[in-house]
């Protein structure tokens, strides 16, 4: 009985990991452009990065292609999140492809920020594992509960996978 309620509810969770640190992302975005000396860690690291090397370049050659350029990769990663974030109420997979795709951004700020303050480096690994953890296991209990609604159909309308 308590399996019922307990898959779903780590399902959930990991879409509301999701969502949150997509939502932060965007508000790192624009408290970036509001010159707010205030960041949130709980967000994703390359789309932000773009933004400000893009902005940053953009200072230095007058060009506008800098800006296009880091607009781009920081929208094609938010969309890949955002399309996740849709996708992952049926298919476990998508679970899956965004954890490592997060991996990748902790793995790309681990390497950006590693000469840098430890301090800040460890508190953002810690947020950013606890996010790629959240995935993983929402994958897992997806991926259980498919299991167990294809060996008792009976109760496929009382969970809502």
């Amino acid at each position: 009985m308590k399996e019922k309620t307990v898959l779903p509810r780590h399902i959930a969770s990991g879409r509301m990991t999701l969502l949150f640190m997509i939502v932060l992302t965007f508000l790192n975005i624009i408290l970036y452009y509001m010159h707010s000396s205030i960041s949130f860690p709980y967000s994703a690291f390359v789309p932000f990065v773009a933004i400000v090397f893009g902005d940053f370049f953009w200072l230095q050659s007058g060009s506008m292609f800098p800006i296009y350029i880091s607009y781009a990769i920081a929208l094609t990663c938010l969309a890949v999140y955002i399309i996740g974030w849709f996708r992952s109420r049926r298919h476990f997979g998508w679970f899956v492809g965004i954890a490592i795709f997060y991996f990748l951004d902790t793995a790309f700020m681990v390497y950006a920020l590693w000469g840098g303050s430890n301090v800040d480096l460890l508190i953002d690994l810690a947020l950013h594992s606890l996010i790629i953890y959240s995935f993983m296991m929402a994958a897992l209990y997806h991926l259980q509960e498919k299991k167990r609604l294809k060996e008792n159909p009976l109760f496929s309308e009382e969970v809502d996978a």
